[in-house]
């Protein structure tokens, strides 16, 4: 504890000034015999046993504070750099510690000085509330200055503490305890649910915790770290889970604003044991500390198993950055690239640069989010000879037509182009992509699909859809889902069923323009929803058909549900 006496407060003496050490507290000061006038403490000692600077001493003091390395102005909130704080250099602040030397305790509170914490600032941030701050350092120098062997001893010392007498429970209890009910795995799960900080505090509550928390830690495949640590602790904590495989940064945003920052933490993380398993990096919302600059550094901080990066909602990271990284020495492994927000500075070029491979600079490059991405514009053309297999442009809000021809070796799997509201033509050859995702395209009007491995088609809500000039997919099987476009007519919607002969759910709720007879021969389809269809007059269907709804339709008169044909002669 530091007391600082205000100005003339002791009979006319100027800046004085007490100070006494943290094992003098409670010792008594000398005999008070001797003190000017008679009675009372002796000179330069005052009734409590600490030791008093007089004025004319003020000069000598000066340099004893600058080595004791008392702050007056870090206890009374003076914007004057403090005295007292954890082993990180960040300017955080002291550790306060009380009495029995927890972090939290409030009987007698004191300061640690700098020089009594070398050891990981998260070792006090996650255990220091009830683990004393010099058991921290005692075990941390017994365990060789290592974060995660230090963890494992701590957790021991509870699992240790199953030998101890433990209190009787209340008389009233007789229910069960359901956590010791649970399999291992759905503990897990659980704390799955929780942050690091969380977990910790868990593990010193009991040996059943503490051992869960074992078995989590070690065996954990993400992180996402907290923002309640100092950056320091942060890069402690990235350093020790030995497995994991994604680490995420996209809690940090009010923390991290610095790329200096983010270089700390991505180097702590491969100073851990996880340095050959950390595959994706999620830098999501840390717009302050990642811009174009700043990509290639991460792919420089010692994660070299790195192969996928999420920079989304990073609106500083433009085209130039995604040039960075195709001249980069390691852009050649990466996998996966998320830029989804990052706008407006990716435009249809940079999409373009991520879809080329090779030839662009990506010749691994599988995932390909530009969502959101508003400078994306007008007429895009996806290269024939992709090696993507997964693009997402969802929301580009400036979208107007979409063209992919792809050869026959592209690997194209999934496209995802939903809640593009400009988006008025689509035009996809792909032959080996699975599921297409035009929902909430309500300015679609022209849609052409030569799919002939396309698995799952959903074009919900594109209300202005009336021209499909081709919809060839065979092996279209899952599901055909048109709920909500109005415009639709029987005519086409007759043509999409008949060239898809393996479809087995229609969902067509709220085609408000089906009107008529709608006829569909199938050997597969067993679900049909058509909710809503007000003005549809019958239904025939030759199909092995299962589940039919039908309400809302006012208009419907007459349903048939008949025998499938039977198989083709080459068909099994």
């Amino acid at each position: 504890r530091v007391d600082m006496p205000r100005k003339g407060q002791h009979r006319g003496r100027q800046d004085w000034l007490d100070y006494s050490d943290d094992d003098e507290d409670d010792a008594p000061g000398p005999s008070s015999a001797g003190r000017r006038g008679g009675g009372g403490a002796s000179e330069g000692w005052s009734k409590h046993g600490r030791r008093r600077v007089h004025g004319v001493d003020r000069a000598h003091h000066a340099r004893l504070r600058a080595d004791v390395g008392v702050d007056r102005g870090a206890l009374q909130g003076s914007p004057r750099a403090r005295a007292f704080a954890i082993a990180d250099g960040t300017g955080r602040g002291g550790v306060v510690v009380g009495a029995r030397g927890t972090v939290d305790d409030a009987n007698g509170p004191r300061i640690v000085p700098l020089d009594h914490l070398q050891m990981p600032a998260a070792l006090v941030e996650m255990f220091g509330t009830s683990v004393p701050v010099e058991a921290l350092q005692d075990a941390y120098v017994q365990c060789g200055r290592s974060l995660s062997r230090t963890v494992d001893a701590l957790l021991a010392l509870t699992l240790d503490d199953h030998d101890k007498p433990r209190p009787a429970p209340p008389e009233s209890h007789t229910g069960v305890d359901l956590w010791d009910t649970l399999p291992r795995e759905v503990r897990l799960l659980i704390l799955d649910r929780l942050g690091p900080k969380d977990a910790a505090r868990a593990a010193s509550t009991c040996r059943d915790f503490a051992e869960t928390v074992r078995a989590w830690r070690l065996n954990a495949r993400g992180l996402h770290l907290p923002p309640d640590l100092s950056v320091a602790g942060l890069a402690s904590l990235a350093g020790a889970y030995p497995l994991i495989t994604y680490l995420s940064l996209r809690k940090l945003r009010e923390v991290v604003r610095d790329p200096i920052d983010v270089r700390r933490i991505l180097v702590g993380a491969a100073a851990g044991p996880a340095v050959c398993t950390i595959t994706s990096v999620d830098l999501e919302g840390l717009d302050a500390a990642v811009a174009d600059k700043d990509l290639p550094a991460v792919l420089d901080c010692g994660l070299d198993a790195v192969t996928e990066l999420n920079v989304g909602r990073c609106r500083r990271v433009t085209d130039k950055g995604v040039a960075a990284l195709a001249r980069h020495r390691r852009g050649c492994d990466l996998r996966g690239l998320s830029l989804a927000g990052c706008s407006p500075g990716v435009t249809a070029d940079g999409l373009e640069a991520l879809l080329r491979g090779k030839s662009g600079g990506f010749p691994e490059m599988r995932r390909v989010d530009v969502s959101g991405c508003m400078g994306i514009r007008g007429s895009v053309t996806v290269p024939p000879r992709t090696v993507a297999t997964s693009l997402r442009m969802l929301n580009v809000a400036s979208l107007t037509e979409l063209h992919a021809k792809l050869t026959a070796d592209a690997p194209l799997e999934n496209l995802s182009v939903s809640q593009c509201g400009t988006l008025r033509v689509l035009c996809v050859s792909a032959p080996r992509l699975e599921r297409v995702n035009a929902s909430m395209c309500k300015s679609l009007r022209r849609l052409e699909l030569r799919c002939e491995r396309l698995d799952s088609a959903v074009l919900q809500h594109c209300a202005e859809l009336t021209d499909v000039r081709e919809f060839r997919c065979p092996s279209l099987a899952s599901e055909l889902n048109v709920t909500g476009c109005k415009s639709l007519t029987t005519t086409t919607l007759t043509s999409m069923l008949r060239e898809t002969p393996r479809l087995r759910a229609l969902r067509a709720e709220g085609c408000v323009a089906l009107e008529g007879e709608l006829a569909a021969s199938s050997r597969c389809l067993e679900v049909v929803q058509m909710d809503g269809c007000s003005r549809i007059g019958g239904v025939r269907l030759a199909a092995p058909v299962r589940t039919l709804v039908a309400k809302n339709c006012k208009a419907l008169a007459a349903v048939w549900i008949e025998d499938p044909p039977p198989p083709e002669e080459d068909e099994e």
